[in-house]
């Protein structure tokens, strides 16, 4: 026998603590995600706040539109726009400009963002009350990110 069987439930040993390491991975990009967000309201008709959202914990790449669509349990003619976070994030940001402090925490939820996830993508879903995901890959696998809404009239 040249060494010990490392297996468990079936799987082996290694591929367990893979997948042990990429959900820990998962968990502090999403906590780093929900602390750089925490307290932030994006503004629009009904100021909402970010949640975090998790899209899948086994792609390692991001959806195409009609995938979002799909997981959502959306009518696939309802409209997605993709966007980049600077597009997104940016008018926040310029929209502060009165507010250091407040400036500073969309810059810094930003650079988060930014650090977490890679690649990122913007996707506003509908058109007057639009579900905005920012969806990014996560080290090691997995895509996940923000969540919010915004109303436009």
């Amino acid at each position: 026998m040249v060494g010990p069987n490392l297996t468990s439930c079936g799987k082996p040993f290694l591929q367990l603590l893979a997948n042990i390491t990429e959900s820990t991975l998962l968990d502090h990009t999403l906590q780093q995600l929900e602390i750089a967000a925490d307290g932030l309201l994006v503004p629009s008709e009904t100021d909402c706040p970010f949640s975090i959202y998790t899209y899948s914990l086994l792609r390692k790449q991001l959806p195409a539109p009609p995938a979002v669509l799909r997981k959502l349990e959306l009518n696939p003619e309802v409209p997605v726009e993709t966007t980049s976070i600077e597009e997104f994030f940016d008018p926040l940001v310029a929209a502060m400009d009165t507010d250091d402090a407040a400036r500073e925490r969309w810059q810094q939820l930003v650079e988060t963002v930014r650090s977490c996830l890679d690649p990122v993508l913007v996707y506003r879903v509908g058109s007057s009350t639009v579900d905005v995901l920012i969806l990014g890959v996560v080290e090691g696998g997995g895509v996940a990110g923000l969540r919010t809404s915004v109303v436009e009239t």
